[in-house]
Formats: structure tokens, C-alpha cells, sequence
């Protein structure tokens, strides 16, 4: 049976969203994200898209507005999975090679800053994000 049809059944779309939640806030005041300010300040301070976190169904499709359900939970994350999880963003991942690279030297330099390198780790908060809609009757 193709999506969307069937005798009154519910069809649900869904999609899921992951990730730290919220926005980042400058680790030192006046000094953007980084000890000196740079590409990965305008990362956190917003001044780069990051994409959205909603879901709007469109006027006149087959659904109707999304549930949205939250998950969160910590994971202790040293420097380096700390490095790979920025890697993994999207908005990391788009960016110009040379950019992304200053980004991600910025911010080790950031967690060495902090004294997060070696087998230290810090405990990431994150959320996991889900929306589902159900087919119009």
C-alpha cells in the first residue's frame, strides 16, 4: 500500500533531530566563544546559520501539525569525541574547507583553554527531538 492511502488507518510522517540542546553562550565574557574571538565565536554567537529546529507542515498537505516529543540525557565526551561531534554538524560540515578547519583548531584550542585534552571528559548534555504527524481525515 503506498503512504498516505489506506481505509482511515493512520499514516504517520515523522522526523528526528539530535544534538546538544539549545544555544551555546560565550565561555568568557566580551571574548566571543574562543579566547580570541574568531570563526568559531561567530559559530556560537549565531552570526553563522545553524539551521532550524522545527517542522511545519505546509498549508494543504495531507497531514496535520506535528507532535513533538523531547529525550534528553548526559554522555561524558573527552576532547577529541568532543572535536568529531562538532565534525558531525551540518552546519560544520557546509562550511568552506578553510573555515571549517579554523573552526575546529579554534575550538581545541577552546577545550585546551579549559583543560579538557587527554582522557579528560565533560558531561554533554543532549536531546534528541521527534515530530510526527498523522494523515487528515
Amino acid at each position: 500500500m503506498a503512504p498516505g492511502t489506506g481505509g482511515g488507518a493512520s499514516h504517520p510522517v515523522g522526523r528526528v533531530r539530535g544534538g546538544p540542546p539549545g544555544r551555546v553562550r560565550s565561555a568568557r565574557p566580551g571574548a566571543g566563544g574562543g579566547p580570541h574571538g574568531g570563526r568559531l565565536s561567530d559559530l556560537v554567537e549565531g552570526t553563522i546559520g545553524r539551521g532550524d529546529d522545527t517542522l511545519v507542515i505546509p498549508e494543504g498537505a495531507p497531514f496535520d501539525q506535528p507532535d513533538r516529543a523531547t529525550f534528553t540525557w548526559d554522555i561524558a565526551l573527552d576532547a577529541d569525541e568532543l572535536l568529531g561531534l562538532l565534525g558531525t554538524f551540518s552546519w560544520v560540515i557546509t562550511l568552506p574547507d578553510d573555515t571549517r578547519a579554523t573552526v575546529l583548531d579554534e575550538a581545541r584550542e577552546l577545550l585546551s583553554a579549559f583543560g579538557i585534552d587527554g582522557s579528560t571528559t565533560v558531561d554533554v548534555a543532549w536531546r534528541t527531538d521527534a515530530w510526527r504527524a498523522r494523515l487528515s481525515r
